[in-house]
């Protein structure tokens, strides 16, 4: 009887009339995300997500058009710090399944980003999910090189988040909203 799973049931909104899918549960435990083709949806498959309350998953909802599409979301991974990563193949990316990533916003979702080169390829790449830190995970990919058709890559992030204020070097003004990107190497 040790390390044994008891008292399993079936979630509340599985139905076999749809796929409920690729799981992930919140730090806290009180919110699961999850993929579906569940209609009703914009796309072929969609991220939803499910509250718990005292007793039960409540029925899920669509995170909608600011994540969804009319394509296929797959694989989401909610971070320990609110942030959640997910593949798509209907947004401009790099080919394939790209993993994007978008942060809670006030009661909606911030702007989905691309991970970038070096996460994303040509090919597929899914299945991203990291430790309580961030810095060290796993991804799933097709690209060329590795042992078979799908193989998981482990991976540890280096760039560390800078802040800081871009100033006009004549005027000494700031500008609002300025992005700023580099790389490494050539």
């Amino acid at each position: 009887s040790r390390n044994k799973w008891v008292n399993i049931r079936p979630l509340p909104f599985t139905n076999s009339e749809y796929n409920v899918a690729h799981p992930s549960l919140s730090k806290n435990g009180k919110r699961l995300y999850f993929i579906s083709d569940m209609p009703g949806g914009l796309g072929e498959t969609d991220i939803y997500v499910s509250i718990r309350n005292a007793y039960t998953w409540e029925q899920p909802i669509p995170l909608g058009k600011d994540v969804n599409t009319v394509g296929r979301e797959m694989f989401p991974f909610i971070a320990d710090d609110g942030t959640l990563y997910f593949s798509s193949d209907s947004r401009v990316g790099l080919g394939g399944l790209d993993v994007y990533y978008t942060r809670p916003d006030g009661n909606k979702w911030g702007a989905v980003q691309n991970a970038g080169a070096g996460m994303n390829s040509a090919a597929d790449d899914f299945g991203y999910v990291t430790d309580e830190t961030g810095k060290h995970g796993f991804m799933v990919t097709d690209r060329a090189g590795g042992a078979g058709s799908d193989d998981i890559y482990k991976f540890t992030r280096l760039a560390e988040p800078v802040c800081g204020t871009v100033i006009n070097a004549k005027t000494k003004s700031t500008i609002a909203n300025a992005q700023v990107l580099f790389s490494v190497g050539n």
